[in-house]
């Protein structure tokens, strides 16, 4: 995952603030909350890697040892085969190098959260929509908090429940408070 130093974040901040705007909490995803999911779409391939090879050397060993002669190309087709562990592998390594940051902060406005490549998306939660907050915390101190569920019809025209919050944050109590607290003012 790509990473990005704080001045970089406050300037991104400082692009997408309005008048009159102030910045109360800022901070970004834990990259952390992600390897565990890396390492189980990794660890698979390696797995599987793991067993064709000893696919191909049995079966190897067994065919070198039967003497059967029209069988001697097979070893290509099991490396082959046993190629595709690491193909596996490198594609998950490849797919978590290249996940864009995502850039969360409130203001005393609106919860703001940023993501893509460029920041280019940016989706702002406006107080009304900061009702029903759910907050989940993790042994490592990290955190979700979730503030609206919106339920969308995807493209197969099947209901999908869009749930819209701050996944992987650090200290989230704290910022459930400033969201609370956002909340409130406009009350």
């Amino acid at each position: 995952m790509s990473k990005i130093n704080s001045d970089a974040i406050s300037a991104v901040i400082a692009s997408e603030l309005q008048d009159g705007e102030n910045v109360v909490w800022s901070g970004t995803q834990n990259p952390g909350r992600f390897v565990n999911a890396f390492l189980l779409k990794a660890l698979i391939p390696a797995l599987w890697t793991v067993c064709l090879i000893l696919f191909a050397v049995m079966t190897n060993a067994e065919l070198h040892w039967a003497d059967t002669s029209r069988w001697e190309s097979f070893h290509w087709a099991a490396a082959f085969v046993a190629s595709i562990g690491p193909i596996g592998m490198l594609a998950s390594v490849l797919a978590f190098k290249t996940q864009h940051p995502t850039i969360y902060f409130v203001t005393n406005r609106r919860a703001v959260a940023m993501s893509g490549k460029g920041f280019g998306r940016v989706e702002s939660y406006w107080p009304d929509q900061l009702n029903n907050t759910i907050r989940t915390k993790r042994p490592d101190g990290t955190g979700d908090i979730q503030f609206e569920r919106v339920r969308q019809i995807d493209g197969s025209g099947e209901f999908v429940v869009r749930i819209h919050g701050f996944y992987g944050i650090q200290n989230a109590d704290q910022v459930e408070r400033h969201i609370v607290e956002l909340r409130q003012s406009v009350q």
